[in-house]
């Protein structure tokens, strides 16, 4: 599904004209990127669909152009985001629950 679907779906099914949806969809996304750029430890739980938070990769060394140098740089280290399905969303898709 696309985002214009997404929006027509909800609009379609809240009654709430498509820039407003859109409008609220941006948002979100937008409070969600901001909070868990905030902090290490940050997490924001949405009850019924799941959690997102963050993880940092793993730091590792890679060795540049071994046949001229033995130049060193370390790799990695970045903030990912993560999503964690709550039990009843993914139950929902499963095919074994409502939401």
């Amino acid at each position: 599904m696309q985002q214009k679907e997404l929006i027509q779906t909800v609009s379609n099914i809240t009654s709430v004209s498509r820039s407003i949806v859109a409008e609220i969809l941006k948002t979100t996304a937008c409070v969600v990127a901001e909070t868990l750029a905030e902090g290490e430890e940050t997490e924001v739980k949405v009850p019924g669909f799941g959690i997102f938070s963050t993880h940092v990769s793993a730091t590792r060394v890679m060795r540049l152009n071994l046949q001229e140098s033995n130049e060193i740089r370390t790799v990695g280290g970045r903030k990912r985001p993560r999503f964690r399905p709550s039990k009843p969303f993914a139950e929902c898709i499963d095919g074994r629950g409502k939401i």
